[in-house]
């Protein structure tokens, strides 16, 4: 029996020709090429290489270290950006560095009060100075206690309530003194793990203004 063809049973109007079929094709060689048919062996990292997207431009990378960032009180965390002239704003930014790598990337968000970011970054990173400070104040203060050179207004009685003893504040005063002063000079000593603490913080590291 005979099969009519495709062609034959499709009526196409006058002056069209029918498409070359598949096989028609093929037979001239115009198959699909081997190199596209089979999976690719270029991973995709190494075609984002490739293209350059991955490359950093070295002179954008700028930022601050976190010490710095908190000298002069930590002004730079304490206004918003929207809250600054354009006077205030190009002078942030001109406090950035050159750098050619970070060591920390510091997420924030501007609702916390700038105090608390403070703080927190002063504790995190000053606080082998605080205990130094510390203790050579709780260290200063005993010594001054035990020669009598400050005074002791309060006795302590003890068990039997027989003996008298000298008591004052003096130590714990100073220990919390130290202790603070150690936090505020931080940010001008280095740091002694050795890492300068390189951070990328948005508003010092782009151009707000």
């Amino acid at each position: 029996s005979y099969e009519p063809s495709v062609e034959s049973k499709l009526a196409l109007p006058p002056g069209i020709k029918p498409k070359k079929s598949t096989s028609s094709l093929l037979s001239r060689g115009t198959a699909p090429s081997s190199e596209h048919s089979g999976p690719s062996k270029v991973s995709k990292l190494q075609r984002l290489n490739s293209l350059g997207h991955l490359h950093i431009d070295k002179e954008l990378i700028c930022g601050l270290t976190i010490r710095k960032s908190l000298r002069s009180g930590g002004r730079a965390w304490m206004t918003m950006p929207k809250d600054m002239s354009h006077a205030q704003l190009v002078a942030l930014h001109s406090k950035a560095e050159d750098m050619e790598r970070y060591d920390l990337f510091l997420s924030h968000t501007w609702s916390t009060d700038g105090k608390w970011k403070v703080l927190s970054l002063l504790m995190q990173t000053g606080w082998p100075y605080a205990v130094i400070s510390g203790t050579i104040a709780v260290g200063i203060s005993t010594l001054l206690c035990l020669e009598d050179l400050l005074p002791m207004p309060w006795c302590f009685k003890d068990r039997q309530g027989a003996v008298l003893l000298p008591l004052g504040c003096w130590v714990s005063i100073s220990s919390l003194l130290g202790v603070l002063l150690g936090l505020l000079i931080s940010p001008y000593f280095p740091c002694f793990n050795g890492r300068p603490g390189r951070c990328f913080i948005d508003m010092v590291s782009i151009d707000q203004s």
